[in-house]
């Protein structure tokens, strides 16, 4: 073969062979102190509430995982459940973004409470991430308590020409009838604790009535 045949089959085999996909999987904090709303809503928009988000790019074929983690031991009491939103911005060109994911909401521990059905939408324009029902659960209860939520997503095409574009901020959506800071619960000390704080009590007790009997002791020969 010919240096030119050569190259030639070299190009059209690069451009036959499929591109990567990759998985992008971003954790940002999220302060409830902050976003909190009277009206049973949250909606924050790159917003003080939540922690810097590392910036991401995403291609078509690429998943992305993104978690919303409430700062500490935050949580938040959802009465009847209405809407739920995690999508990342971007600044690049507008484009429509054909998505199918879905959404789970977690506890305290990270652990998933519920997770919707996968669903496949168009988005618009300047962001990626897919809004959900409380009637996209199964079974979803009218009263819960979450500590943070994950969206997963395969993002399937833009339009207008677009293949790739970067991804900026976090933004954050949820509705429902009434919506609180849960009050946290402190945890049952393990058996080791307890026996710690026994000992702790009775040296303390002992502790005591040694100075007691010594202040008695001097009282009996002052007298």
């Amino acid at each position: 073969m010919t240096p030119y045949k050569f190259a030639i089959a070299a190009l059209s085999l690069a451009c036959s062979t499929p591109a990567m996909s990759a998985t992008i999987m971003r954790t940002v904090d999220f302060d409830l102190d902050q976003a909190l709303l009277p009206s049973g809503l949250i909606y924050e928009v790159a917003g003080p509430a939540f922690s810097a988000m590392t910036p991401f790019d995403l291609a078509a074929g690429d998943t992305l995982s993104l978690t919303v983690d409430f700062l500490g031991s935050q949580q938040l009491k959802i009465d009847g459940p209405q809407s739920f939103w995690i999508h990342a911005l971007t600044n690049d060109d507008p484009s429509t973004v054909d998505a199918t994911g879905t959404l789970s909401l977690l506890d305290v521990a990270g652990a998933t409470i519920a997770t919707s059905d996968i669903i496949n939408s168009v988005e618009a324009y300047g962001h990626f991430g897919q809004f959900y029902f409380s009637g996209n659960f199964a079974g979803l209860p009218n009263s819960l308590t979450i500590g943070g939520l994950r969206y997963e997503a395969s993002l399937l095409s833009y339009d207008l020409g677009i293949t790739t574009r970067s991804y900026t901020f976090p933004a954050l959506w949820i509705a429902g009838d009434n919506i609180s800071l849960a009050q946290s619960i402190s945890p049952v000390p393990e058996p080791a604790i307890w026996l710690e704080l026994i000992f702790g009590f009775a040296l303390m007790g002992a502790i005591m009535r040694k100075k007691l009997a010594g202040s008695i002791i001097r009282a009996t020969r002052s007298a």
